[in-house]
């Protein structure tokens, strides 16, 4: 791992402890540049003056002391990594500072070159990690909320609603309060066809299932519409879910049923035709589609006899 030009903020007010961290980083980074600060004043200023890689932090200053240090650190410049240094007494809250934020922690009477930038390489990693994942889920945030197709995702017990996003409420009419007390059941009217697993394999070459349902849909004025489902597993805050897209098919499947009447009548009207012969083809000279009885060779256009 290069760390050509990694910039380090030490925040340590013992100087004696600073020293040795300060060898420790020479040994292991010598192409780093170090800055110092006794205060967490002073370690406020670097990093709104510098660009800081990593910060280590002690957490008893004179102006700063305990979780609130680092907090205050942490608010100030989220995007660094912070690794704290502790005495043995302060291993408590060195593992409560791990779960607000901060990367790992280390106590000074285990310190060493090794340990030190070991810490400091995987906490820098996971802070990138960690950065990508934010960025990944901000990005699919906001493909959610501003997708033009009704979306949501939904608790795979309960199937109550756990998100929803603008495109649905203005669909369905209801407050994003009020569909988040809803399951996918408050909705359904009648179940239309048969479930239809689908799959496919995402770039990372997992197969992913999901499925397409077609459902009647009651709006919240209780207008009944015809929606067409497709949803895959997902996890959303440790929970397993299933996020659905509703596509309103109402009007294609009104067509198709108009059109199905239309041919149906024809065929009746045809059939019943008295001493004659009905025919329906496409362009193109012959190519007949429907034909009853005896049919003229005549293009474009349907001949009685």
């Amino acid at each position: 791992m290069r760390q050509l030009n990694l910039h380090i903020l030490v925040i340590e007010d013992n100087p004696g402890d600073y020293i040795l961290v300060n060898e420790y980083l020479e040994e292991s980074f010598p192409n780093a540049v170090v800055f110092h600060a006794d205060t967490l004043a002073g370690g406020i200023e670097f990093l709104e003056k510098e660009k800081i890689d990593v910060t280590l932090l002690d957490l008893t200053l004179p102006d700063g002391m305990g979780i609130e240090s680092f907090n205050t650190i942490n608010a100030k410049a989220p995007g660094v990594p912070v690794i704290i240094l502790t005495g043995l007494g302060d291993t408590q809250l060195a593992l409560e500072s791990l779960q607000v934020g901060a990367q790992d922690y280390i106590v000074k009477d285990d310190l060493s070159p090794q340990v030190l930038a070991k810490s400091i390489r995987y906490g820098i990693e996971r802070s990138k990690t960690r950065e990508r994942l934010k960025k990944s889920e901000e990005q699919y945030k906001f493909l959610f909320d501003h997708n033009p197709l009704p979306m949501c995702a939904y608790h795979n017990t309960t199937h109550r609603f756990l998100k929803v996003n603008e495109a649905a409420l203005a669909h369905y009419g209801y407050t994003e309060e009020e569909f988040l007390q809803l399951t996918i059941e408050n909705l359904e009217q009648d179940y239309s066809e048969g479930d239809q697993k689908l799959q496919h394999t995402n770039n990372k070459g997992v197969t992913i299932a999901e499925h397409s349902v077609d459902y009647k849909h009651r709006k919240k004025n209780g207008d009944i519409i015809d929606v067409e489902i497709r949803s895959h597993e997902i996890v959303i805050e440790d929970q397993k879910a299933c996020l659905a897209v509703f596509h309103d098919v109402t009007e294609r499947n009104k067509a198709k049923e108009q059109l199905r009447e239309s041919e149906q009548m024809f065929r009746t009207i045809s059939e019943n035709f008295p001493n004659g012969a009905v025919a329906i083809f496409k362009q193109g000279p012959y190519h007949f589609v429907y034909s009853r009885k005896r049919v003229s060779h005549t293009r474009g256009r349907c001949v009685l006899f």
